[in-house]
């Protein structure tokens, strides 16, 4: 078994694509974004969805939250703002650990005894 949680996406799905079982992350390889010129010439950006490698190796699976009028979908790598919003959501769902005066307190619930 390969650990493939610190390659890059690249030699991931090559090492799937040899053979190897490697333990992956549920993080994406890329993020979708459509892009369109405002009146002013800027081009406003939007993220759109984002690219997970293929379970069989051989692709991506692209998962949409919307899709762009005129079709076009760019997708690019990550870049450290992704990865810092990312590391930020696992830690909004990651269990927080109970402080003794928020745990609950079981021998409230015991009946009084006579």
């Amino acid at each position: 078994m390969v650990d493939c949680t610190n390659r890059s996406d690249l030699d991931r799905v090559c090492a799937k694509r040899a053979g190897f079982k490697c333990i992956m992350t549920t993080d994406p390889v890329l993020i979708a974004y459509t892009a369109k010129r405002t009146n002013s010439g800027r081009t406003a950006w939007t993220r759109i969805g984002q690219a997970y490698p293929h379970e069989s190796g051989a692709g991506l699976t692209v998962v949409l939250d919307s899709m762009p009028l005129d079709g076009r979908i760019i997708l690019l790598e990550l870049d450290e703002r992704d990865h810092e919003r990312m590391a930020a959501g696992r830690a909004r769902r990651s269990p927080k650990p109970q402080t003794k005066a928020s745990a609950p307190d079981s021998r409230r619930d015991l009946p009084k005894s006579d």
